[in-house]
């Protein structure tokens, strides 16, 4: 069985998790700076599903299979990242202050 590279590894855990933290950010619907701790807790709420969801897919019986974990958690991420951005009411809020 081959090996993912590190740098595949890497990448797709740190987008993950770069897609977590702006989904925290529009969790708190882009009212609070950045670095917030309002922010900080929507990311890990966010990564906690992210992470749960990634490990429940990946695994077969109790073995886990590490690529395919890295993958699923970017994807879950960017799910429930977006899911947060329907949430904040963004798409209304940006029609609104293009006066559609």
């Amino acid at each position: 069985m081959k090996t993912m590279p590190i740098r595949g590894v890497l990448f797709f855990w740190c987008s993950g998790l770069l897609l977590c933290w702006f989904g925290g950010w529009a969790k708190a619907r882009y009212q609070y700076p950045v670095l917030s701790d309002i922010v900080l807790r929507g990311m890990l709420l966010c990564v906690g599903i992210s992470l749960a969801l990634s490990l429940v897919i990946a695994r077969r019986g109790l073995h886990v299979y590490w690529k395919v974990a890295s993958l699923t958690f970017l994807l879950m991420s960017l799910g429930v990242s977006g899911h947060f951005y329907i949430g904040s009411n963004a798409i209304k809020s940006l029609a609104k202050a293009m006066k559609w």
